[in-house]
């Protein structure tokens, strides 16, 4: 008797999701989110405290706590350079955050300065940076990409992976196809308290949807696209930009993070369909530990959209509402 095929042949057609390649970080560990693969490294290597700076994603200081892992907290520079005091002791740990995806020299200059084996690159906002050599690099793919979950983790250490895969990916899409196929107002609770959930959990595999719909990404096109709007904005928009960072040829941008003289842009743009995020709206409460600087980017700077879904068209829009709104 013949043996029954592992995958199923025939039936109704599944989504097609175009030509498979292979994923940007194929020999990576792969979890269901960026912050479960750093819960993962600190269960494994246990470091006796880890150091995040004060202006980070609520996610990591909450899977640290659920660690039961210390915590230390530096601040920044107005460049992103780690301010200090760090007394980075034998043992502990230390996370630097590639912000915004533009900070390349700035994740160069923290491991020249810190031992490179206790330190890890928070790449969530940087996905198309290139891991370096250090204790461990943990990336975000699905704040670049259009996928419903999803984390990377590169590391040294030999993070064991979990027993169980994600198999909630199916319902955390529906707020995606409605950003697709009807407005993005209708999905957005629930796809913000999707996203909410699964930075949460504990670890799990990635789901097998999320490794098709990674299969399925042209990479290349993605990042020449953001290149591109990045360039246009800040074209139309440099001059009136008041936080400046510096940016290399092979960064692919997150976003094209402005900030003016001017507050409220962030609700003028929310109001014109421009929709904008806050990072992160959790410091608000309490931002007695932020410098002014720090402050200033959780207030004032806002992160314009300039990923691969636009084109000029879109970026010119952008551009003339911030200059309305700066100029009226």
């Amino acid at each position: 008797m013949a043996r029954l095929h592992e995958q199923a042949i025939g039936g109704y057609l599944e989504l097609d999701f175009g030509p498979r390649g292979p994923e940007l970080y194929p020999h990576a560990r792969a979890f269901q989110s960026g912050s479960a693969a750093f819960r993962a490294l600190l269960a494994t290597g246990r470091p006796g405290r880890v150091w995040l700076p004060w202006y980070i994603c609520e996610s990591m200081i909450d899977q640290a706590n659920e660690a039961g892992i210390g915590l230390g907290r530096y601040s920044l520079t107005e460049d992103f350079r780690i301010a200090g005091p760090v007394d980075l002791r034998r043992g502990e740990w230390l996370v630097y955050v590639n912000y915004f995806g533009l900070c390349d020299e700035q994740v160069n200059a923290a491991l020249r300065d810190l031992p490179v084996d206790q330190v890890i690159i928070d790449n969530s906002l940087a996905f198309f940076s290139t891991p370096r050599d250090c204790l461990a690099t943990v990336y975000s793919p699905r704040k670049f990409v259009g996928v419903p979950d999803g984390g990377y983790l590169i590391t040294k250490i030999p993070v064991q992976m979990p027993t169980a895969q994600d198999d909630h990916s199916i319902t955390r899409c529906m707020p995606l196809l409605r950003r697709a196929g009807d407005s993005p107002e209708k999905g957005f609770a629930s796809w913000q308290a999707d996203q909410s959930a699964v930075s949460r959990q504990a670890p799990l595999c990635m789901s097998k949807l999320t490794h098709l719909l990674l299969q399925s990404v042209s990479y290349n096109d993605v990042a020449a696209r953001r290149r591109m709007n990045f360039d246009l904005l800040d074209r139309h928009l440099g001059p009136l930009n008041q936080l400046r960072l510096p940016r290399s040829d092979k960064a692919v941008p997150l976003c094209y993070p402005f900030a003016a003289t001017k507050p409220g842009l962030r609700q003028w743009l929310i109001g014109h369909r421009v929709f904008v995020p806050q990072f992160w709206p959790h410091l608000v409460a309490d931002d007695s530990h932020l410098t002014a600087f720090e402050r200033y980017l959780l207030n004032d700077c806002v992160p314009l959209p300039c990923d691969q879904r636009y084109a000029a068209d879109e970026m010119a829009t952008v551009s003339r509402l911030v200059m309305e709104y700066i100029n009226g």
